[in-house]
């Protein structure tokens, strides 16, 4: 599968202009900013007198759409801020149809059109700004591949490793099939929302009332996160492909399914280092602390049932190799969980426990938690 990956970086607002951009000298500013995710402000300095301005308009489309323009008339008398200087700011908010807001990520390019009653030619800026949320530096990967991707610069590096992640899953569910599951993930560094109903501009300071649903629509398409503590895009991003691949494989037989067993494999795809899961599992193992398999089947916020849930997952990789764990979660669409596992584990799914609480503490164990499957060598199951 040929990948092809492109990291475009959004600065907070456009100060670039294309090669076919119109400056004029008359012009000492200009803004366009976007408030996410409910507006975008405008503003223009111009070098003329409020008495020298007859009329304003401000011209948006989408590049590379068909869609209708959006035209702004401008009141020069009404949308000005300090009128009686002789550089005088004209500026506008266009507030965004939640039934049809741009594109996120799309480019919109806007014109400025000022008239005057001294004979002059009209006063004309072209520019551009990407509607996207100008609180964060934004890294993409939007090639056409089976996996979109928006998230923060500073995580630019995942987006290369991404490949390697959806064919490690894709190769054990979907290959046969040649079928690639889509997935678009958007992730926040913040939580983009409003506060207190209302969003403001970074630069501008400018408050708009945010209107119900506009997050949403901007984020139609996308699954959207916000990166909290303890998360990384990563860890979010092979989360995601993980579950969401092995959720379409399964099916309705998705019920049987133990939710430790899809968390496990979550973390089993993850490529960190996980000793600390190894040391917290031994040591409720000694202090007789061990969920059973009842408890282990509802999803807790704790570290011991995510070390569990983690070894209990690779002791089965350890029992019959990467590719055996493969085969069970694969086999899981036709027989169920409990079926596939003592078909290929040869035992009842209520001796796991005993038989990974007694490997825990074996040199084996140490050096098994050090592997991911991303590895070009694999473990050999014990005898």
């Amino acid at each position: 599968m040929k990948w092809l990956l492109l990291i475009a970086v959004l600065l907070i607002t456009t100060t670039a202009r294309a090669q076919d951009d119109v400056i004029d000298a008359r012009i000492n500013y200009t803004l366009a900013e976007v408030i996410f995710p409910q507006a975008v402000h405008f503003a223009l300095d111009v070098a003329h007198p409020l008495d020298e301005i007859t009329g304003a308009t401000l011209t948006i489309s989408q590049e590379s759409s068909a869609a209708e323009p959006v035209i702004i008339t401008l009141d020069p008398r009404v949308d000005v801020i300090n009128p009686d200087e002789p550089n005088l700011r004209l500026r506008t908010t266009w507030l965004l149809p939640v039934a049809d807001p741009p594109p996120l990520f799309a480019r919109l390019r806007y014109e400025w059109e000022v008239t005057l009653n001294t004979g002059a030619d009209p006063i004309r800026s072209t520019d551009e700004v990407q509607f996207a949320d100008p609180r964060q530096t934004w890294a993409r990967l939007d090639d056409g591949s089976p996996v979109r991707i928006a998230l923060p610069a500073d995580d630019s590096a995942v987006l290369a490793r991404v490949p390697s992640y959806y064919d490690q899953v894709w190769q054990h569910t979907f290959a046969e099939t040649l079928t690639l599951p889509r997935f678009d993930l958007l992730i926040f560094a913040a939580d983009p929302a409003c506060v207190d109903g209302r969003a403001r501009g970074v630069i501008s300071g400018v408050e708009v009332e945010c209107a119900d649903g506009m997050l949403d629509a901007v984020t139609a398409g996308y699954d959207r996160y916000v990166l909290a503590r303890g998360m990384t895009s990563e860890n979010i991003v092979i989360d995601h492909i993980v579950r969401g691949m092995y959720d379409q494989w399964w099916r309705g037989a998705a019920s049987t399914v133990p939710a430790w067993f899809v968390e496990g494999l979550v973390t089993f795809h993850l490529p960190t280092l996980k000793t600390d899961l190894l040391n917290e599992a031994q040591i409720a193992a000694r202090a007789n602390r061990l969920l059973n398999l009842t408890a282990l089947n509802i999803q807790r916020d704790t570290l011991l049932w995510d070390a569990q849930a983690f070894g209990m997952v690779l002791f089965i990789a350890e029992s019959i190799g990467f590719d055996g764990l493969y085969d069970l979660a694969h086999a899981i669409t036709d027989e169920g969980f409990d079926a596939a596992y003592r078909r290929l584990m040869d035992s009842a799914p209520a001796a796991l426990i005993p038989a990974w609480e007694a490997w825990l503490f074996s040199s084996r164990a140490v050096s098994v938690y050090a592997l991911n499957p991303y590895q070009a060598a694999t473990p050999t199951p014990s005898p």
